[in-house]
């Protein structure tokens, strides 16, 4: 979980391929992890998957600065952090497991008191102030795998999460946040293995708190932001909020394998809703946000000399936001993604390479109807990768991976309705930015040191850069890890 990613590459670089660092496959790093594998976690199905134990530890560093940016988005952050991870084999039961500790730096960021706010919430707290913001965060993942006989597999998924951040500049907003999630899941496998569907039904829950100017000197106007444009502005000098809510999570996986082909179809839905209270003794209503969102993905790999591999996917995303006051929706976006992948690998075990295109459409909707104001967006991503391997003095292996990518905008509207500080200074502003064309590359090199017995020292590192109109953005990653 790498905050420093959030908002930064808005959608172009977020969907654009990255060397995997996996270690499911981490004795072949350049494999897609795709045979045998479920294209949205599953973790019943871990019991099937014959995926090689390991540990690893790690050490991560991202510097990420630039002028291409959304609004509510810093103009640099850094972020350093630790990962430990782990497949072990207890017996009938897969066991696996992650943590992750980030530290982050933010600066240049307005309108955004908030641990995310591209979430899709539009109750959020904002003020117009710069300054450093300082946040920590951490994550855990467990899943379990167990078989019942030859056909039936449980798991277990555990996912927990905490974080908080804090600005040094009045009004001093403070925020922490915790999510816990917990899906159970079950397979099933006909006689010969060539059949396999699973299901996974779970919730999550989520609580965020805010808090500001309880160690500032002077009172500010704190600006509520309710949607598109309308907002509450008040003067305050301390002020409380708390999000909560809880969402409810399912998926479904249908997998097919036989002699040198592989066909998977994939579903997953996710609808809730946050409620946002203000005050401690007596807390007063400050909106409620419904959420859905669904995805259905579907894939196609055939093996032969080459393994030539297609990927088609939707993904849609439906946020409304009920007003306080009024008690109706007076907030609605809307998000649909479709899109496609087609790569081609060579099969060899010595210096292999992969090839792959990768395309897709978004349409961005979001209307506030207290102001009548909205907007509409649509956007073509395209990108071309190459991936490769070579091996070095025998054992050793040198790694990398090169894409181009470019995002052009379709179709643009802004219909402003009643115009405020709000929407000449964020929501317009925000909109020109999303309505660039932008074009971009991303890199990396690594190099694996292998001393036996399943030991292996990987030195990567990794340089992304976008370019749009009179604006730019580069992000540097670092990484080392050790396997064993």
């Amino acid at each position: 979980m790498w905050t420093a990613s959030v908002g930064l590459w808005l959608w172009a670089v977020s969907a654009g391929a990255q060397v995997p660092d996996s270690s499911y496959w981490y004795r072949e790093p350049w494999e897609r992890v795709l045979v045998g594998q479920s294209l949205l976690p599953q973790a019943a199905f871990l019991a099937d998957d014959s995926l090689p134990g390991y540990s690893r530890i790690g050490l991560r560093y991202v510097q990420d600065q630039g002028t291409w940016r959304r609004i509510q988005a810093p103009e640099e952050s850094t972020v350093a952090g630790l990962e430990v991870a782990g497949l072990r084999q207890q017996g009938r039961l897969t066991l696996q497991g992650g943590f992750v500790y980030a530290w982050q730096q933010d600066q240049g960021q307005q309108w955004a008191n908030v641990a995310n706010p591209f979430s899709g919430n539009p109750f959020i707290w904002s003020d117009p102030f710069e300054g450093r913001w300082r946040r920590h965060s951490i994550h855990t993942t467990v899943l379990a795998a167990l078989p019942l006989g030859e056909r039936w597999r449980v798991g277990l998924a555990l996912d927990y999460g905490i974080g908080q951040g804090a600005r040094n500049t009045d009004p001093r907003p403070f925020y922490r946040y915790r999510h816990l999630e917990l899906l159970p899941s079950v397979a099933w496998r006909n006689a010969t293995g060539s059949w396999r569907a699973g299901l996974t039904v779970g919730l999550r829950d989520e609580v965020e708190e805010n808090q500001m100017g309880f160690f500032s000197n002077n009172p500010v106007l704190l600006f509520k932001l309710k949607g598109l444009g309308a907002f509450e502005r008040t003067p305050a000098l301390q002020a409380d909020r708390r999000l909560a809510g809880t969402q409810t999570v399912a998926r479904v996986h249908l997998i097919h394998q036989k002699n040198k082909q592989h066909w998977q179809l994939a579903g997953s839905w996710v609808a809730g809703a946050v409620e946002a209270q203000e005050g401690i003794s007596a807390p007063n209503p400050g909106g409620l946000w419904y959420r859905q969102q669904w995805q259905v993905q579907a894939a196609y790999q055939l093996q032969k000399t080459q393994l030539w591999t297609l990927q088609v996917h939707t993904h849609q995303v439906l946020n409304e936001g009920e007003d306080p006051v009024f008690r109706a929706v007076s907030f609605i976006s809307e998000q649909a993604r479709y899109g496609a992948q087609i790569s081609w690998q060579t099969h060899r075990r010595s210096n292999p390479w992969q090839l792959a295109y990768r395309s897709h459409w978004t349409e961005h909707f979001a209307q506030d109807l207290s102001l009548q104001s909205q907007q509409t967006l649509q956007l073509w991503y395209q990108e071309l990768g190459y991936m490769g391997q070579q091996q070095v003095l025998k054992q050793h292996l040198l790694w990398w991976e090169l894409g181009l990518w470019h995002q052009q905008p379709l179709m643009g509207q802004w219909l402003g309705g009643q115009t405020n500080e709000l929407s000449n200074n964020l929501y317009r502003p925000d909109f020109e930015v999303m309505n660039q064309a932008v074009s971009g590359l991303h890199s990396s090199l690594a190099f694996d040191y292998r001393r036996g017995q399943g030991q292996i020292w990987r030195v990567r590192l990794a340089y992304h850069y976008a370019q749009a109109q009179r604006t730019d953005r580069q992000q540097v990653q670092g990484s080392l890890l050790f396997f064993y």
